[in-house]
C-alpha cells in the first residue's frame, strides 16, 4: 500500500503533485454523521473541528493550552454583559465556505437551529440555555428569539436564560459551526455541507472512508487557526488490531487516537515504534460515584475505605495506560489542583485499612446496589468492584441497566466534551446524573464558580483547586484515574511535530512528512 499517494480525489485533482500529499488514517469506527449537526462522536469530532470552525475554538496546542478558549471566526472573544447572560460578537470579515459562497451572521442562527434539530445533546447545552430556544424547539416559534444578527456589520447577540460559565465551551463545539444558508434540517452525512476551515471534505463514502483536502488560501485573514501540511485520506476498517498492524508495518500513517491499541499488541507497539507512540493524556476522568444522601455513604469513614481499598489491581479491563489520580478534573483542565493526593487514595489499595475503616463506620453489612449502566463495556471491571466491595465489608450487588434500582455507587466516566469544570462538576452532581453528594457549601460555591465565563477560567483557577481539594479530603468519590488515547504514527511522519489535542486528539493539521 502507498502511503503517501498522489491525491484522494474529489476536487482535489487538479492540484500540483507536490500540494496533494496525503496522510492515510486508519479508523475501527466510522464517525456518525460528518454532518457537524448530527455527529456526536470522537470520531467525528476529530474531522470536524478541521472543516467547521465556530465562533470560537481551541488552541491547536498540546496539554491544557489545548483546552484554552480562542477566537475562531470571530475577532475577539464576546462581550459578556448583563450579569452573563448576554454575549456579542462580530465576525471576521470577508469570510467565505469552502464552496465560495460568503458568510453571514444570519447562517450562524441556521446552525442553531440545525443543532436543535438535529443534535442530540442540544437539548441539555443549547435548548435549555438560549432564551427563545424551547419555544423554536416545540414549533412555537419559527426562529430562535434570543439570538439577533446583523449581516451587514457581522455582529452576533446571543440572550441566554440564566448565566451559564460553560456556554463559550459551547459555542466552541463544530456543532455550532455557521453553515450556508438553505441547508437543510436532514442529516447530510453523504454529503456534509460546505465549512470555514482549513480543510474541507471530499470523497465521503459515509461508513467507509472520507477524505479532508487543504481549503486553498487558508488561513483566512483575521482567523488564528492554522493550515495543515498534509491532505487526509481516512479508512473504516472495524479492526483496530490489524489498524494497529498496519501503522506499526507502515503501511498505514495514523492509527486513530478514538480507538485503542488491543492489549495483546501493546508491548509490540512500545518495542518497536518506541520513537513514534506515547500514550496522551486526554481531558477525562473515570471515577467511582458514592451516593452520600444515604447509608452506606453518608458515612465519611465508609467512603475512605472504598478510596482505600481500590488499588492499581482492582483496575482490570481499564485503559492500561491510565494515568492514576485523586481529582475529580483531569490534569488537562485548567483547576486540577497541583500537589499531592490525601491520605487513603486509590493508587495503592490497602484492604487492611479499608476493612478496619467500615468497621468504625459502623456500616459494615451493609447492602450496596452498583450501577453496571446499560451495554457498559466495563462490566468485567464492575464485578470486581463488587467483589472489593465485598472484601472490606459490604454487601454489594451489580444491578445491570437503568430499571427501577437506584444505585448507591458505581462507574462514571466524565466526558470531556466542554472542557470546564462547570461541565464536569455538572455531570457528577446535575440533575442528570445518578450520582448524589449532599453538601450545601459545596452546592453553593459551585453555584458561584459556574458563572464565571469560560474565557476568563484560568483567573479562579485557584478557587477551582480549592474546591478540588474539599471534595477530595472528604472522598466525595473515589477517582480512578484520567484516560490516556494512543498517538501512534508511522516512520515517515514527523513525530515531534504531531499536536495532540487533549480534546480532539491526533490534530491531524499539525501532521507533516520528515
Amino acid at each position: 500500500m502507498t502511503l503517501i499517494t498522489a491525491g484522494c480525489g474529489g476536487g482535489s485533482s487538479n492540484r500540483s503533485p507536490a500540494a496533494r500529499a496525503t496522510a492515510l488514517v486508519l479508523m475501527a469506527r466510522a464517525p456518525d454523521s460528518l454532518d457537524p449537526a448530527v455527529g456526536d462522536t470522537p470520531e467525528a469530532l476529530e474531522a470536524d473541528w478541521l472543516v467547521y470552525t465556530p465562533l470560537l475554538t481551541y488552541r491547536h496546542a498540546a496539554g491544557p493550552p489545548g483546552t484554552q478558549l480562542a477566537p475562531g471566526i470571530a475577532q475577539t472573544l464576546p462581550g459578556i454583559a448583563a450579569g452573563g447572560t448576554i454575549y456579542t460578537f462580530t465576525l471576521v470579515k470577508g469570510l467565505r465556505y469552502s464552496n465560495g459562497q460568503p458568510v453571514h451572521a444570519s447562517d450562524f442562527t441556521l446552525a442553531v437551529e440545525r443543532a436543535i434539530r438535529l443534535w442530540p445533546q442540544a437539548s441539555r447545552l443549547i435548548t435549555s440555555r438560549i432564551a427563545g430556544a424551547a419555544a423554536f424547539a416545540a414549533g412555537h416559534a419559527k426562529t430562535i428569539a434570543g439570538i439577533t444578527t446583523d449581516d451587514q456589520s457581522g455582529q452576533i447577540t446571543i440572550r441566554l436564560t440564566a448565566p451559564f460559565g460553560a456556554f463559550e465551551n459551547v459555542l466552541a463545539l463544530p456543532v455550532l459551526a455557521p453553515v450556508p444558508a438553505g441547508t437543510t434540517f436532514k442529516d447530510q452525512r453523504a454529503d456534509p455541507p460546505p465549512g470555514v476551515g482549513p480543510y474541507r471534505f471530499a470523497d465521503v463514502v459515509a461508513g467507509r472512508s472520507f477524505s479532508l483536502v487543504r481549503t486553498s488560501g487558508w488561513p483566512s485573514s483575521g482567523v488564528g487557526v492554522p493550515a495543515g501540511h498534509l491532505d487526509i485520506e481516512v479508512r473504516i476498517t472495524g479492526d483496530a488490531t490489524a489498524n494497529a498492524r498496519a501503522v506499526l508495518d507502515g503501511a498505514a500513517d495514523v492509527f486513530d487516537s478514538a480507538d485503542q491499541i488491543p492489549p495483546s499488541l501493546l508491548g509490540q507497539v512500545r518495542q518497536r515504534a518506541a520513537n513514534r507512540y506515547l500514550a496522551r493524556p486526554t481531558a477525562a476522568t473515570s471515577l467511582v460515584f458514592l451516593d452520600t444522601s444515604r447509608k452506606p455513604f453518608s458515612s465519611q469513614l465508609a467512603r475512605e475505605a472504598v478510596r482505600a481499598g481500590l488499588g492499581q489491581a482492582a483496575m482490570t479491563g481499564l485503559d492500561p495506560d491510565l494515568i492514576s489520580g485523586c481529582f475529580v478534573l483531569p490534569p488537562m483542565v485548567y483547576g486540577h489542583p497541583q500537589g499531592p493526593c490525601p491520605p487513603g487514595d486509590p493508587v495503592h489499595g490497602d484492604l487492611a485499612l479499608a476493612r478496619a475503616l467500615v468497621r468504625r463506620s459502623g456500616m459494615a453489612g451493609t447492602r450496596v446496589a452498583v450501577s453496571a449502566g446499560a451495554g457498559s463495556p466495563l462490566t468485567q471491571w464492575l464485578s470486581v468492584y463488587v467483589s472489593l466491595l465485598d472484601q472490606i465489608g459490604f454487601e454489594a450487588s451489580l444491578q445491570h441497566g437503568h430499571g427501577s434500582h437506584d444505585p448507591q455507587t458505581g462507574l462514571l466516566t466524565l466526558d470531556p466534551r466542554l472542557p470546564n469544570p462547570v461541565y464536569f462538576y455538572e455531570q457528577l452532581i446535575g440533575p442528570a446524573s445518578r450520582s448524589r453528594i449532599a453538601d450545601p457549601y459545596l452546592n453553593t460555591a459551585l453555584s458561584a464558580l459556574a458563572a464565571v465565563p469560560g474565557s476568563t477560567l484560568i483567573g479562579v483557577s485557584g478557587y477551582w483547586s480549592q474546591l478540588e481539594r474539599y471534595v477530595a479530603d472528604r472522598a466525595y468519590v473515589a477517582v480512578l484515574g484520567y484516560p490516556t488515547a494512543p498517538e501512534l504514527v508511522s516512520s515517515r511522519i514527523d513525530f515531534p511535530a504531531v499536536v495532540f489535542s487533549p480534546l480532539a486528539g491526533v490534530d491531524w493539521s499539525s501532521l507533516a512528512l520528515k
